[in-house]
């Protein structure tokens, strides 16, 4: 059992990992770490599709992938790549919420990602 609830911290911190790459600029560790968090979470959710820690992980994880690739949004196709992130993120968020397990928190990071989401299709920025 300790193995398992580290996971989704071990996840976590990656994810942190490739976020503050991706604010360094530095997109191949950003890829790296990412790539890691991610398969992580897929991982832990796909054994335990209940783990509403991994969920929430995941969709963070989800919203960091868009944000790197919105980072390099001048390369063609980051854009589509980013809002397909970020398309994917909001979709976690929307489970989880439809099923009552959305919190405070994770419901202004929903309200973030939505946000994003609206920005990268060109249009303003939701309230």
């Amino acid at each position: 059992p300790r193995k398992a609830d580290a996971r989704p911290r071990v996840a976590e911190t990656e994810n942190n990992s490739g976020d503050s790459a991706t604010a360094a600029g530095d997109r191949a560790s950003a890829t790296e770490s990412h790539g890691r968090a991610l398969g992580l979470f897929e991982e832990i959710t796909a054994a335990d599709p209940a783990n509403v820690r991994a969920q929430v992980g995941k969709a963070r994880m989800y919203e960091s992938l868009g944000t790197a690739a919105e980072a390099g949004a001048g390369r063609a196709g980051e854009r589509r790549t980013a809002r397909s992130w970020y398309e994917k993120s909001r979709a976690t968020y929307i489970d989880l919420q439809n099923r009552g397990l959305l919190g405070g928190e994770t419901a202004q990071e929903l309200a973030a990602v939505s946000r994003k989401l609206v920005a990268v299709n060109g249009g303003p920025a939701a309230p």
